[in-house]
């Protein structure tokens, strides 16, 4: 169970990764040249390289964080069974909604609330204004959209609310609600919590299919440090440098390494100042008896 946890989870982070903005593919080298001058001569440069190395870093950490918080969206009830079908609540289709329960049916809950793409979906603080001797006060807003959510599993007494939970879309349907007004409202299929059984043939598949998505993650990763290295930006420099050092995606080669790092030094990187000391204080150290 703890195997498939962590597969899944990574499955999660994968799947998402692609729909992400591309401006990781698209950073400007922020170290143009200097008429042949060493940026480090200047504290000046020397800023501007921890500045721009410690922004690319808390990107990737905030983007990092984002992969987090989706995972542990899909993560509550991640098989539904819909109909016939176990399916898997993950991907196109399915949305992320919050609301306020208003009424419960035989086949689901109306939500007063709002829906859409994980995850964009958040309650707001709104302040409302005051009257009379009631001073204003904030309340949790969570949308005035009207849904229904057909085959919903947890308890529906009027007033309760939630958050950060995923259902398929599916199109619109009419209400009769308890006044006896008969309302058409957008459509979510919630679907019976389940447990996946997986043959051994879905197993080799999810399995393929999360390689072929790791890959493709290593690889964009990998683009963009070569397109940042060849900005001459110093921290694509450096990563360059620690990706031939270790063979991390590229063939190692102690050569290529040290003439990145040796690069990045002179773009303003700070940090490849240690990289480089310890990679030639490793590769000169006598070799043990």
């Amino acid at each position: 169970m703890r195997t498939l946890i962590v597969v899944l989870s990574v499955a999660l982070m994968a799947g998402n990764l692609s729909a992400q903005p591309d401006s990781v593919m698209t950073r400007v080298n922020v170290f143009p040249a200097a008429g042949g001058r060493d940026p480090l001569a200047s504290g000046a440069g020397q800023q501007q390289a921890a500045a721009a190395t410690a922004a690319y870093e808390i990107e990737e950490a905030l983007l990092a964080a984002q992969q987090r918080e989706i995972a542990d969206i899909y993560a509550k009830d991640p098989w539904r069974k819909i109909g016939n079908a176990t399916n898997r609540a993950y991907g196109k289709g399915w949305v992320e909604f919050q609301g306020i329960v208003q009424e419960a049916s035989a086949d689901g809950v109306l939500f007063k609330g709002a829906w859409g793409p994980v995850p964009t979906i958040r309650p707001e603080d709104v302040l409302l204004p005051g009257h009379g001797s009631v001073p204003p006060e904030y309340t949790t807003f969570y949308g005035d959209n009207l849904f229904f959510v057909a085959d919903f599993p947890y308890s529906a007494n009027e007033g309760l609310t939630y958050i950060r939970m995923v259902a398929r879309e599916d199109g619109s349907c009419s209400y009769t609600n308890a006044a006896g007004q008969s309302l058409n409202v957008p459509k979510l299929t919630y679907g019976e919590p389940c447990v996946k059984i997986w043959s051994p043939e879905d197993l080799a598949a999810a399995r393929r299919e999360l390689a072929a998505r790791d890959q493709a993650i290593q690889d964009r990763v990998l683009m963009s440090n070569r397109i940042l290295a060849d900005q001459g930006d110093p921290y694509g420099l450096r990563r360059m440098g620690e990706r031939y050092r270790d063979g991390d995606g590229v063939p190692k080669d102690l050569a290529k390494a040290r003439d990145y790092l040796s690069q990045a030094i002179a773009a303003g990187s700070l940090s490849a100042v240690d990289e480089l000391a310890n990679l030639n204080q490793t590769t000169n150290a006598p070799a043990a008896n």
